[in-house]
Protein backbone atom coordinates (compact mmCIF):
# COMPACT_ATOMS: atom_id res chain seq x y z
CA UNK A 1 0.00 0.00 0.00
CA UNK A 2 2.79 2.41 0.87
CA UNK A 3 4.67 1.44 -2.27
CA UNK A 4 1.61 2.03 -4.47
CA UNK A 5 1.20 5.53 -3.01
CA UNK A 6 4.88 6.27 -3.67
CA UNK A 7 4.48 5.05 -7.25
CA UNK A 8 1.41 7.25 -7.68
CA UNK A 9 3.29 10.31 -6.40
CA UNK A 10 6.13 9.51 -8.80
CA UNK A 11 3.82 8.97 -11.77
CA UNK A 12 1.48 11.94 -11.25
CA UNK A 13 3.92 14.35 -9.70
CA UNK A 14 3.56 15.86 -6.24
CA UNK A 15 1.41 18.78 -7.36
CA UNK A 16 -1.16 16.64 -9.17
CA UNK A 17 -1.14 14.10 -6.32
CA UNK A 18 -2.01 16.73 -3.71
CA UNK A 19 -4.83 18.13 -5.86
CA UNK A 20 -6.94 15.06 -5.04
CA UNK A 21 -8.05 15.15 -1.42
CA UNK A 22 -8.31 11.36 -1.05
CA UNK A 23 -4.62 11.07 -1.88
CA UNK A 24 -3.77 13.44 0.97
CA UNK A 25 -6.04 11.39 3.24
CA UNK A 26 -4.33 8.15 2.15
CA UNK A 27 -0.92 9.66 2.73
CA UNK A 28 -1.94 10.89 6.19
CA UNK A 29 -3.36 7.51 7.18
CA UNK A 30 -0.25 5.69 5.98
CA UNK A 31 1.95 8.17 7.85
CA UNK A 32 0.02 7.52 11.06
CA UNK A 33 0.33 3.77 10.48
CA UNK A 34 4.11 3.99 10.01
CA UNK A 35 4.46 6.27 13.06
CA UNK A 36 2.44 3.91 15.26
CA UNK A 37 4.44 0.90 14.08
CA UNK A 38 7.68 2.75 14.81
CA UNK A 39 6.46 3.77 18.28
CA UNK A 40 5.48 0.20 19.11
CA UNK A 41 8.81 -1.12 17.88
CA UNK A 42 10.75 1.44 19.93
CA UNK A 43 8.67 0.61 23.04
CA UNK A 44 9.43 -3.08 22.49
CA UNK A 45 13.16 -2.35 22.26
CA UNK A 46 13.11 -0.24 25.44
CA UNK A 47 11.12 -2.89 27.33
CA UNK A 48 13.52 -5.60 26.16
CA UNK A 49 16.47 -3.53 27.34
CA UNK A 50 14.81 -2.95 30.72
CA UNK A 51 14.03 -6.66 31.10
CA UNK A 52 17.61 -7.56 30.25
CA UNK A 53 18.82 -5.15 32.95
CA UNK A 54 16.51 -6.74 35.51
CA UNK A 55 17.59 -10.23 34.50
CA UNK A 56 21.27 -9.35 34.86
CA UNK A 57 21.23 -7.18 38.00
CA UNK A 58 18.42 -8.47 40.22
CA UNK A 59 19.92 -11.32 42.26
CA UNK A 60 16.72 -12.98 43.43
CA UNK A 61 13.82 -13.87 41.20
CA UNK A 62 11.25 -12.50 43.63
CA UNK A 63 10.95 -8.90 42.41
CA UNK A 64 7.95 -8.02 44.59
CA UNK A 65 10.30 -5.99 46.81
CA UNK A 66 12.69 -4.75 44.12
CA UNK A 67 14.36 -1.36 44.39
CA UNK A 68 16.73 0.57 42.20
CA UNK A 69 20.46 0.25 42.85
CA UNK A 70 22.25 3.19 44.46
CA UNK A 71 24.17 4.06 41.29
CA UNK A 72 20.97 4.91 39.37
CA UNK A 73 19.62 8.44 39.68
CA UNK A 74 15.86 8.33 40.06
CA UNK A 75 14.02 11.63 40.06
CA UNK A 76 10.44 12.35 41.02
CA UNK A 77 8.51 15.53 40.58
Amino acid sequence: MIWSECKEIWADGPREYVMHLWNVLDFGMLSIFVASFTARFMAFLKASKAQLYVDLHVPNHDISNASLPADIAYFTY
